[in-house]
């Protein structure tokens, strides 16, 4: 569910004008939505049949998203903008600062 989310994210952070904070609670939905509809299903299963229907569908989204051209293949969503900055704060990959403060804000 996290890949659908974040695939989700990457296609409209390339393709759209909005920034990552817009694009974040569509992401979020989109990957409710995916586990909802598998959820609601597995949910009359029990034990072995449920972890496997849970990495059977693991195993589609990860063949979908290597074989899919609207997604780069295997080589993946090229491109992807660096979230803007949160209270002043810019995001820099030199330093782990800024991911440690988002995390504490989420």
């Amino acid at each position: 569910f996290f890949a659908i989310g974040a695939y989700t994210m990457g296609l409209l952070g390339t393709k759209t004008d909005l920034n990552t904070w817009e694009i974040l609670p569509i992401g979020i939905a989109m990957a409710m939505f995916s586990g909802i509809i598998l959820g609601v299903p597995a949910l009359k299963l029990r034990g072995d049949y449920l972890a496997i229907i849970t990495l059977g569908f693991g195993e589609i989204v990860r063949i979908v998203a290597l074989n899919l051209g609207a997604l780069g293949r295997s080589e993946g969503i090229q491109g992807i903008p660096t979230p803007p900055g949160i209270f002043g704060i810019e995001y820099a990959f030199d330093s782990h600062r800024i991911y440690y403060w988002t995390l504490l804000i989420l």
